[in-house]
């Protein structure tokens, strides 16, 4: 009995602790190991592991709870892509959806009790949807044909930013929490998508492939103040806040897909992964 206790204390010794989740702290995509796998990284790209790895087909678009205890994706694992969510360090998975239709793109409600996303209805419709981090009481919450993607809720719960194609060029749009008609932030030639909301709501930042690749935007959320955040020749894409208000995003400004962090202005700009993988689609643990 005592050598079995010893043996056990050893065990328990010598097993990986994962310190918790702090401010600032990203989780992000990457194929570093083979597959698609969800992995997490300390603000300033340290101690990076793998959160998910291994699993059949593509773990994609992780993304933070309030509070940063548990992170929310979507993967094909059993054949359509659906929610899921995970602890902080990977354990604890549990499968939210198991609707037949693709449900991608996924982000938490700043109470953490729901979480949105977008449904694949065929290949012209998407609609966007929500459920309670238990899987229950799913409402989809449009109801124009049309597609919508990336929902995000506003700080104070009462806005849903997302982007859809409802008038033709695909666009920045808000709209109540509560049910209401839409407003259009955004207004250019090319497609606008993406859209993140900053700590205190007063803005969203978005990519924008209006000069023909994408960089990365922000918008007052009442439409005014558009500025061009990223000016280079290579692929900026899918920006998310840090609660101290920089962004971070994936970029090919180095050859290969990598995180970058900037301030809110664009400036003070920062490589946070460099390797010979692709690492992309990043979400900033903010409290």
């Amino acid at each position: 009995m005592r050598l079995k206790s010893l043996l056990l204390c050893v065990l328990v010794l010598s097993a990986p602790v994962h310190a918790q989740a702090r401010s600032g702290d990203i989780v992000f995509v990457s194929n570093r190991d083979g597959s698609d796998d969800i992995m997490f990284m300390r603000a300033n790209g340290d101690s990076a592991r793998n959160l998910t790895h291994p699993h059949e087909g593509h773990d994609l678009y992780p993304a933070w709870s309030p509070g940063c205890k548990e992170i929310v994706f979507q993967s094909d694992r059993t054949g359509t892509a659906a929610i899921y969510v995970m602890s902080s360090n990977g354990q604890s998975l549990r499968r939210v959806t198991r609707e037949s239709l693709p449900e991608l793109r996924p982000s938490w409600s700043p109470d953490g009790k729901f979480i949105l996303f977008g449904r694949s209805v065929d290949s012209t419709t998407d609609e966007i949807a929500r459920v309670r981090s238990d899987g229950s009481q799913l409402l989809v919450l449009t109801h124009r044909r049309a597609a919508y993607g990336s929902p995000s809720m506003s700080p104070d719960g009462k806005r849903i930013a997302f982007h859809s194609n409802m008038d033709s060029v695909v666009s920045i749009y808000v709209a109540p929490s509560s049910g209401g008609e839409p407003v259009r932030l955004t207004n250019a030639p090319r497609a606008n998508a993406e859209p993140a909301w900053s700590p205190d709501g007063s803005m969203l930042a978005f990519t924008s492939f209006r000069n023909g690749r994408p960089d990365i935007y922000t918008i007052n959320a009442d439409g005014t103040g558009e500025r061009r955040l990223t000016d280079d020749p290579a692929t900026d894409y899918h920006p998310s806040w840090t609660g101290d208000g920089r962004i971070v995003f994936h970029t090919s400004r180095t050859g290969n897909a990598e995180i970058f962090s900037m301030r809110s202005d664009g400036t003070d700009l920062r490589n946070l992964t460099n390797n010979s993988a692709t690492d992309l689609l990043p979400s900033a643990c903010r409290f």
